[in-house]
């Protein structure tokens, strides 16, 4: 005969929970149908819903389809380029020029977040060991002057580079004052056809700047790359200003000094000078 399993011993703490879980079931289950008897069903609202809204989805998607894509027209087009940038036509001008002449080796454009830079190969623009502009160069600046002055706002630096091989000549001591007068001889040329003289400045970096490295690690001259890194650059910007940009804190070195009739001024030192004769004074009385 088979045996009978043991009867499970009553829990009597189990009978409270699984009473007290049946009586919130049965609240519950009154609840939800307390609000359903509450709740005002109308199918005749519910069917006008879904009918509209039917109705107003097949008018996008039917709409869609209908329309054809079309290229905007020459109005259109007009608008377009209207709401172009001054700084966007100045640059697709640059670009025009630069194929119209054929420059693209020796000229070349990148465009920057206040503007566009330019970078002229020094070849272009110098012989060796000069500062004097080539004619060929001129006609290409004289473009480029009036295209940036129409370009309103716009802040012009013109830099000078050199590489590292030394000069040193009555008129050029160094390759500072080589960078320094071929900027300011492409900045003047520019000033002269149509740049604002009060919207632009020149700087010199002599080789202090180089795109690339003029020599081996061995110290040996690289030719192709110093002709890189002999060149001057034309920065346009529409974001700084240069009274802005020469405002604040002056670097420690020029805190004051005042320039007076072309020489350096240090107040510090006029302090001592009269307190020295103050004390000298003193003693002699």
């Amino acid at each position: 005969m088979a045996k009978k399993c043991p009867e499970p011993e009553a829990c009597e703490e189990c009978d409270e929970l699984m009473a007290t879980f049946a009586d919130l079931m049965s609240l519950l289950m009154a609840f939800f149908v307390l609000l359903l008897s509450m709740a005002n069903f109308d199918p005749a609202k519910y069917g006008e819903v879904t009918e509209g809204m039917k109705e107003a989805f097949a008018r996008v998607v039917t709409t869609a389809i209908q329309e054809p894509l079309t290229e905007p027209s020459e109005a259109e087009q007009a608008e377009k380029s209207e709401k172009k940038s001054a700084t966007d036509k100045a640059m697709e001008n640059v670009d025009e020029m630069i194929e119209e002449r054929g420059v693209g080796e020796y000229v070349k454009m990148t465009k920057t977040p206040g503007g566009f830079e330019l970078e002229l190969a020094n070849n272009s623009l110098f012989t060796s060991g000069s500062a004097t502009l080539q004619r060929s160069i001129k006609p290409i600046l004289t473009q480029l002057a009036r295209t940036i002055a129409a370009v309103d706002g716009a802040q012009m630096e013109v830099q000078g580079h050199t590489d590292d091989d030394p000069i040193n000549t009555a008129k050029f001591p160094s390759n500072w004052e080589l960078s320094s007068v071929r900027a300011i001889n492409v900045l003047k040329f520019m000033t002269d056809h149509g740049m604002d003289r009060r919207r632009v400045k020149a700087a010199a970096f002599a080789d202090s700047q180089p795109k690339v490295p003029n020599r081996t690690k061995r110290g040996k001259p690289i030719k192709a790359n110093q002709a890189e890194n002999r060149r001057v650059i034309i920065k346009v910007d529409k974001q700084v200003k240069f009274e802005e940009a020469s405002g604040g804190d002056a670097p420690a070195w020029q805190k004051g000094v005042k320039v007076k009739g072309g020489k350096r001024v240090d107040k510090k030192k006029k302090k001592k000078k009269r307190k020295k004769k103050k004390k000298s004074k003193k003693n002699k009385d």
